[in-house]
């Protein structure tokens, strides 16, 4: 069986974990804090928001949430989301980076890690018509945001993580885990 198969299971686990309930609306970028928008980066001194997913994870893995943004803002206005997967030891195993600009664009990001430290994963850019979006968002119909956002989302090629990409996969990884909630 091929790594990318192996793990192909986590991988979607994490994408099904990390869609949302209701439509995410990302506010501004704050200029003094750009980390929280920057796929892949860590964010260091970013108000960091963990939980446990309530959904059972696979046995013997341990599955996190994380959400970066402005303390101000309401939880769901965050506009960064990371999911982590890692096995009973504590090494990664999966990592689903998404940084939201809704209602214009995203910027998605899955790094899968292999039992002796290598490093996959792929990047994604999906934009999105961000004049009907804002007007549907401005009448307040949250219903018919989350549709036309579901059905008009023009997502870009998947493109393979170089290998600076990977590093800072990986190091986010490790960051994160340290930071994490619910330590055992």
């Amino acid at each position: 069986m091929t790594l990318s198969a192996r793990f192909l299971p986590v991988g979607l686990g994490l994408v099904a974990l990390l869609c949302p309930a209701n439509p995410v609306r990302a506010q501004s970028p704050d200029p003094q804090s750009p980390s929280d928008t920057v796929l892949l980066s860590l964010p260091v001194g970013q108000a960091i928001a963990c939980n446990v997913p309530t959904s059972p994870a696979p046995a013997l893995m341990q599955l996190r949430q994380f959400r970066f943004g402005a303390p101000s803002a309401p939880l769901g206005e965050w506009p960064r989301r990371i999911s982590l997967a890692a096995d009973s030891g504590g090494h990664p195993l999966a990592l689903i980076d998404i940084v939201s600009h809704l209602p214009a664009r995203g910027v998605y990001a899955m790094a899968q890690f292999s039992p002796n430290g290598d490093v996959s994963g792929w990047r994604q850019v999906v934009e999105m018509d961000s004049a009907a979006a804002t007007a549907i968002d401005a009448g307040g119909n949250l219903a018919q945001l989350r549709s036309w956002v579901m059905s008009a989302r023009s997502p870009g090629p998947l493109q393979p993580l170089d290998s600076a990409e990977q590093g800072r996969a990986h190091a986010l990884a490790a960051w994160l885990w340290e930071r994490r909630c619910a330590r055992p």
